[in-house]
Order: structure tokens, then C-alpha cells, then sequence
């Protein structure tokens, strides 16, 4: 936990990366839970990572675990007793967590529709994984 960011320390890291990058939209970076920063072309390029539990990836461990995402240590099935087209399709854990409306908080409100926070940090941080994400600072009328 001690290595965990606090909220205002992301808020500074994002705000950070706007101005090292000329990038004028504050929100454009609040879907983002990682970032990278290639530097193979002639100008660094900032990528970010979405939070992808659920629409596009899972963690599959090499005894055939199968996870949400890699920072979400909830197993959602093993390869080894099914398919991963099952474990994709019948998860009852990832259908809770593709529906927005489940979220709590200001995330189950928000209008970014590809957002859905953090769901790992959620979990880290509060022990519910539905819970609002703690770094969000986004800031709207709900």
C-alpha cells in the first residue's frame, strides 16, 4: 500500500505527462490506468493502457489460471477444467464487471463511456472491486 499512488500524486503524474506532451484535453487521459512512453520514432510518443478487464484481455497463468487482468487477483476459471471460450463467455465475475450501470460511486454515473476506472485498483484499495476508482479525478454533475 505504501507504494500505491494517492490520488493527488496521479492527478500530478497525469497532469505531468499533459504538459511533457502538448496535450490540451485534461480528460483525455482518464481512461488510462498505465502508460508508456515509446521513444522509437523521431519524437516520444506517450501510449496509454485502458482498463481491459472484461471487453478485450484476461491473464492466463501458466498453470492454466485464468484472471480478469493481471493486477486482479481473483481466478475466473481454470484451463484446465474449461475453455477459455467458455471462462470468457459464462463468467458471471466478468459480466458484473462489463455492465457500467454495476459500478458504484461517481464510475457507475460517469459519461466517459469508455471508462470504467480501475477495477484492480478499486479492489486493492477498498476490497470491493465495484467500488468508485480511488484515483479518478474526474470531476462532473451527477
Amino acid at each position: 500500500m505504501d507504494e500505491v499512488l494517492s490520488k493527488k500524486e496521479w492527478g500530478e503524474l497525469t497532469e505531468t505527462l499533459l504538459n511533457l506532451f502538448s496535450i490540451d484535453e485534461k480528460n483525455a487521459l482518464l481512461p488510462f490506468q498505465a502508460f508508456q512512453v515509446n521513444f522509437t520514432g523521431e519524437e516520444p510518443e506517450l501510449l496509454g493502457a485502458p482498463c481491459v478487464i472484461g471487453k478485450d484481455g484476461l491473464c492466463i497463468m501458466p498453470e492454466g489460471s485464468v484472471f480478469p487482468c493481471r493486477r486482479f487477483p481473483v481466478p475466473i476459471g481454470n484451463l484446465m477444467n474449461k475453455s477459455l471460450k467458455e471462462i470468457w463467455g459464462k463468467s458471471s465475475l466478468l459480466d458484473q464487471l462489463r455492465k457500467k450501470k454495476n459500478l458504484e460511486g461517481r464510475c457507475g454515473k460517469c459519461g466517459i463511456e469508455d471508462c470504467r476506472g480501475c477495477r484492480s485498483l478499486a479492489l486493492a484499495l477498498t476490497g470491493d472491486y465495484l467500488a468508485e476508482d480511488p484515483h479518478c479525478w474526474y470531476s462532473f454533475n451527477a
